[in-house]
């Protein structure tokens, strides 16, 4: 199609994140492109598509005036029309572009407080209506934050105190970053890491599309995206899957992941 496409991401953070790995194989295919996002979304995906048309309403929740364009779509309906997954070439691709000094000062922060120690970035619940099924609690953790040479970092968006306190010294959360408030700071921050482990939620979307090692902790009947077996996922080529049963609770899960590490141990770079 030679003219302007308007892609509008109708979904939330997480699901837009995903979405938009397929963005590589929409450009080939059109003359412009405008994507409509929402205003905490706008800085770092004008950093991550430079060559788009970024537009996200203003504080009073109007638009400014688009480009005219051919032909409209929502990022969601993105895989069915590229065909994705039923046969074609196309596979999602890491696209997301943090701020590189930001991260790098983040990093710098975290490892000054923690020398000579990985950074594994955990969340730990989700404030979604089923955000019981995805809340690992601070107990859970015990596995990890005993492993000498890992310091694990809090990237859970509006974390409670009473959260906080049970971690106690077994997180970092001195890095003065909001997720819920701040995406581009949180998008910095996890691309500081040298791994994250988390239920899904946001933070797994960053990741993935950040191109972050990533460890996915799902619960029992996970949503469509995770697949019913298997530990890997189409959507992500870093990530692992890791799955709750009935026999294999949240520790089992993070147990075996610190098991991994003492054999394979965690890459990170100085």
């Amino acid at each position: 199609m030679p003219g302007r496409l308007r892609i509008l991401v109708e979904q939330g953070i997480g699901d837009a994140i995903m979405f938009l790995t397929l963005m590589h194989g929409v450009r080939p295919r059109v003359g412009a492109i405008t994507l409509l996002v929402g205003p905490r979304l706008a800085t770092l995906m004008r950093r991550s598509f430079p060559d788009v048309d970024i537009v996200a309403p203003d504080e009073q929740g109007q638009l400014p005036s688009l480009a005219p364009a051919a032909a409209w779509i929502c990022a969601g309906d993105l895989p069915a029309a590229l065909g994705l997954f039923i046969g074609g070439d196309l596979r999602p691709h890491p696209y997301l572009q943090p701020d590189r000094r930001l991260s790098e000062r983040l990093r710098t922060g975290i490892r000054r407080r923690s020398p000579s120690r990985g950074l594994v970035g955990i969340s730990w619940t989700s404030q979604a209506q089923d955000g019981w099924r995805r809340t690992i609690a601070p107990t859970e953790w015990r596995p990890l934050i005993r492993m000498p040479g890992i310091r694990l970092v809090s990237l859970q968006y509006g974390a409670s105190a009473g959260d906080l306190a049970a971690f106690g010294d077994g997180i970092e959360c001195e890095h003065g970053i909001e997720p819920l408030t701040d995406i581009d700071g949180f998008a910095a921050l996890v691309a500081a890491m040298d791994m994250v482990v988390s239920p899904p939620n946001n933070t797994v979307h960053f990741a993935g599309a950040l191109g972050v090692p990533c460890r996915v902790l799902l619960p029992e009947d996970p949503d469509w995206r995770w697949g019913r077996s298997g530990t890997t996922n189409r959507w992500y080529d870093r990530t692992r899957l890791y799955r709750r049963s009935a026999q294999v609770d949240w520790s089992d899960l993070i147990g075996q992941i610190a098991a991994e590490l003492i054999v394979a141990p965690l890459e990170h770079r100085s």
